[in-house]
């Protein structure tokens, strides 16, 4: 096709999109546009089925209800262009640049694979498992809203930010993608693999996450909203979800506790949180002083500055949580386990007892340790003065300045050179 024939071919399926008269919609099939610079083309509702586009530039083209059915679309750049409703089946997206673009409602068909990162780049399949090599082709900011994308495989794509409400995703591979800022509400990702993605800050309210692997994902600061994660495989996942996450009868249950603390027992209820999931939770600064949370799960919540004062943590799970600054003090983690957990200047040391009036009666009541797991844990600076720590287990633990006072450190699992320096007998 000459450029004089392309140029006509546009002006009259600008007219055709105009009503006017003269105006005929433009039948690219199969036509070489490679290289061409059609930015801000008005293509809409095109024939372009084969065409080949690679090397052109189609920044903010409007390429919105197009059949682009195999189309070549190597290197091109496609960035803020709309594809809205596109057919794209079997099309060619090697090196394709189409951050920003609207991918919404798009034919990607059943089977088809995407598979992109920097080096390995996207590729897709389509339902004849025809492969198509490609590479390196950025998603990040598109908008696949309403995409059918169930059954592909996604893997290590860069799809930060990228606008996916209501996307059917279910069964799909994304392993390793980048997801960061996704918007994600709505979507269907029941079955879907999403070991190893990056989900910070994404948005993730209403989706289905039935039988979702989302193993070592890096969840931080992503909002599930209603979302029942209980459905999803979540081991080794880091992230943090606020309390406004947790459920209502447990946010509920820290409500009356909060009241009965501040009115000296008057009003409100203890908490008994005994056995229930406070994992991976925001809990700075808590207080739940005199609670009850014996088996509780408390695996990697945040826990920095919060007040457990002559609370029973029985059995509870702490590990790798963070309890920098914590107080602690005279409770009762009667085998709990810390592991890995950051006790940095946490105080689990003795607590003074005080009597009706709110006095000091002169008497100290200890923290119990029996049996708890520190393995791996910081405890420096930590106060362990005087606690029970029969059969605690330190191996591994950092105990750099770590006070113990009186405490039976011969009793507990703990390195022979350091119970000798300890004791003075090095």
């Amino acid at each position: 096709m000459t450029p004089s024939d392309l140029v006509e071919a546009l002006d009259k399926h600008s007219q055709w999109l105009q009503n006017q008269t003269g105006g005929s919609p433009a039948d690219l099939a199969l036509q070489s546009l490679y290289g061409f610079d059609l930015t801000g083309v008005n293509l809409h509702r095109a024939k372009l089925t084969g065409v080949d586009f690679s090397q052109a530039i189609l920044l903010r083209a409007d390429l919105s209800g197009t059949d682009l059915f195999g189309a070549n679309m190597l290197n091109a750049k496609l960035q803020d262009a709309s594809l809205k409703g596109a057919n794209m089946r079997g099309a060619q997206l090697r090196g394709c640049d189409l951050s920003g673009a609207d991918l919404s409602n798009v034919d990607l068909r059943d089977g088809s694979l995407l598979r992109a990162d920097r080096k390995e780049g996207l590729a897709l399949i389509n339902s004849d498992n025809r492969m198509l090599e490609t590479e390196l082709a950025d998603l990040s900011g598109a908008n696949l809203s309403g995409a059918h994308l169930a059954e592909s495989a996604i893997v290590q794509t860069d799809l930060s930010n990228a606008i996916m409400r209501d996307t059917n995703l279910s069964g799909a591979d994304l392993r390793n993608s980048d997801l960061s800022g996704a918007d994600l509400t709505g979507a269907d990702l029941s079955g879907a693999n999403m070991e190893g993605v990056k989900l910070v800050g994404a948005k993730l309210s209403g989706t289905n996450l039935k039988e979702t692997n989302l193993a070592n994902a890096d969840l931080r600061g992503a909002d599930f909203g209603d979302s029942d994660t209980s459905l999803a495989n979540m081991e080794g996942a880091e992230f943090l979800r606020s309390k406004d996450n947790l459920p209502k009868k447990i946010q509920d249950v820290l409500q009356k506790h909060y009241i009965w603390i501040d009115s000296n027992a008057a009003r409100g209820e203890r908490a008994d949180l005994s056995g229930e999931d406070l994992s991976h939770t925001d809990l700075g600064d808590v207080n739940l002083s005199a609670a009850v949370l014996k088996n509780a799960s408390l695996v990697k919540t945040e826990l920095q500055g919060a007040s457990f004062l002559m609370s029973d943590l029985t059995e509870t799970d702490m590990s790798g949580a963070n309890l920098a600054d914590a107080v602690m003090a005279g409770s009762n983690f009667a085998k709990a386990k810390f592991v890995g957990a950051n006790l940095t200047n946490a105080n689990m040391g003795p607590t003074d007892l005080l009597d009706a009036a709110g006095k000091p009666t002169g008497r100290e009541w200890p923290t119990n340790l029996t049996e708890v797991d520190f393995t791996g844990a910081n405890l420096t600076n930590t106060n362990l003065r005087n606690a029970l720590i029969t059969g605690a287990n330190f191996t591994d633990a950092a105990l750099i300045d770590t006070r113990f006072g009186e405490a039976d450190v011969k009793s507990a699992i703990i390195d022979k050179d350091v119970v000798k320096k300890l004791l003075g007998t090095a």
